[in-house]
């Protein structure tokens, strides 16, 4: 579903434009303004995402209504379930084809379909822990991606430093229902961040 949003936002099916990343600037401007990270670098992150949206519908529609993708600085991660592990191996082909796409986290499930009741019991956990991080004021919450994926959490975003992630990484264990926490935040300094204006962030 998250990916049906974004193209149509990215498309601009409401008739206001045609043009990926002008679709969403705004919104992205208002969120960056309130995150430590560059406003390049986050309406690059929405490019991506459109590309990669319009990448998976051009070759197949049910793959591309089966997969969800969160973008960072280049990293993509993708969760859903595929039939096949030769469909899943395709929908990688087709994300590596953006040329903005720095590193893909393949969290693809092989199956018959999505468990109803595992997606509502992530979406409680996604939940849960977004209201955790919102109520802890040495955590800036808005710099965190949260992904839930049949228990599994995989964190994306930018930690001001180890103490930042520690905490985070802290309050989504604590979530009941929690079997696993995989971190991809970068912190803040961090030498293999892209920064706007290096190789690879245009």
């Amino acid at each position: 579903m998250r990916n049906i949003l974004i193209l149509a936002a990215g498309l601009g099916l409401s008739g206001c434009t045609a043009n990926p990343v002008a679709s969403v600037m705004l919104p992205t401007l208002g969120v960056t303004s309130l995150q430590k990270r560059d406003t390049v670098d986050a309406l690059l992150d929405t490019q991506t995402q459109v590309r990669i949206n319009v990448s998976l519908l051009g070759v197949s529609e049910p793959m591309f209504t089966a997969l969800s993708t969160e973008v960072y600085e280049g990293q993509v991660l993708v969760t859903g379930t595929l039939p096949t592990p030769e469909d899943r191996a395709e929908a990688i082909r087709i994300i590596w084809t953006v040329p903005t796409v720095r590193k893909v986290i393949d969290a693809i499930e092989v199956g018959a379909g999505e468990d109803p009741g595992a997606y509502l019991d992530d979406m409680r956990i996604t939940a849960e822990l977004r209201g955790r991080l919102l109520t802890d004021g040495e955590v800036r919450s808005l710099n965190f991606n949260i992904e839930t994926v049949r228990g599994t959490v995989h964190l994306m975003g930018l930690a001001q430093d180890d103490r930042e992630l520690e905490r985070v990484v802290y309050h989504a264990a604590r979530v009941p229902g929690v079997v696993r926490v995989v971190s991809h935040v970068y912190l803040y300094d961090d030498p293999l961040r892209r920064r706007a204006g290096e190789p690879g962030s245009s």
